[in-house]
């Protein structure tokens, strides 16, 4: 459990600085449907995220062949991020263990983050599938059940209808 809390810390750490770095950015909204631009979409517990549009929220990162990161954060300082350690370009990944990776969803709450891990076992899955990865952009959808990443907690929340696209940075 020390080298999940680990994990995650040093993940939300490094993805935190690439979503305040500079990028390119075409518009994220296209006022309906499917969002354009960079993005990170989903249901949290049946009610919608959204990267915002008013910053720079989404990054992804290929710091090596084998890892893949990618992170939204919306304005309320909330955040969704998947981490494939195995990553080997399109496809589906079983993200339910530290082995291949993780998903989290980050909430702020009365100025504290709480995470939720589809990794932290106790009921936790997820998946991830990649549908395009090239050298410059990576998109796909996902959906997980992640549990609290704290000593003793049974609470899940359910992310469900996923999907994003995000620029290397």
């Amino acid at each position: 459990m020390k080298t999940l809390r680990l994990l995650t810390a040093a993940m939300l750490g490094s993805l935190s600085f690439l979503a305040a770095s500079c990028g390119d950015d075409d518009g994220n909204s296209n006022g309906g449907g499917t969002p354009t631009g960079e993005y990170v979409a989903a249901k949290v517990n049946g009610q919608d995220f959204a990267s915002s549009t008013l910053f720079d929220a989404v990054a992804a990162s290929n710091p090596n062949p084998t890892t893949l990161m990618v992170q939204g954060s919306d304005n309320g300082g909330n955040a969704i991020q998947i981490m494939i350690l195995s990553f080997d370009g399109e496809g589906t990944y079983n993200l339910s263990n530290m082995t291949n990776g993780q998903m989290i969803y980050t909430k702020m709450q009365n100025m504290s983050a709480i995470s939720y891990s589809s990794a932290a076992e106790g009921g936790a899955s997820g998946t991830a599938q990649i549908t395009l990865a090239d050298d410059t952009k990576v998109e796909g959808t996902f959906s997980f059940t992640g549990r609290r990443v704290q000593e003793g907690s049974t609470e899940t929340v359910s992310v469900t209808e996923g999907s994003f696209r995000a620029n290397f940075q």
